[in-house]
């Protein structure tokens, strides 16, 4: 099966247009009504880069071994799936890093939080713009190796 798409072209200027999937763990990623906390966008402390798969170059397979293999603490459960115009149209920016693998992208913040202490609200409120426009798709088997839900990967 196919894991990649062509990408002989692939600019790396991303697109407003564009389409990323960032992986979804439980339960950190979610709230307990199920929806995507805000703080599945925000980066590790003392970094400001978040980790988006590029729909433009990789397909839905491709995605999920990519994010299974991130070891993350915690269950993965699925996608969030978003523009970069809507990352973008909430404060913070998007630009490939290929260098890490091609199809990779990065969420970057003007906001670099220390650990321990609190974001500000501004922040904050950028971080719930973008859990409130990413779509949720949910992998029915987190445990196969293969992408089993939804397309998530229309229109990109």
């Amino acid at each position: 099966m196919r894991t990649q798409r062509k990408n002989d072209a692939l600019p790396i200027d991303v697109a407003d247009e564009e389409r990323m999937a960032r992986a979804l763990f439980h339960p950190y990623h979610f709230n307990k009504a199920g929806k995507i906390r805000p703080s599945a966008f925000k980066a590790p402390s003392g970094r400001n880069d978040v980790s988006v798969n590029r729909l433009r170059a990789l397909n839905a397979d491709a995605c999920k071994t990519r994010s299974k293999a991130i070891r993350n603490p915690g269950d993965f459960k699925g996608f969030a799936v978003l523009s970069a115009l809507s990352v973008r149209q909430s404060g913070s920016n998007v630009i490939d890093s290929r260098q890490i693998y091609l199809g990779h992208a990065d969420i970057i913040h003007d906001v670099i939080l220390t650990k321990g202490d609190p974001a500000p609200p501004a922040f904050n409120q950028r971080l719930k713009k973008m859990a409130d426009s990413a779509d949720y798709f949910p992998d029915p088997n987190p445990a196969s190796d293969d992408w089993m839900g939804a397309d998530f990967t229309k229109n990109s």
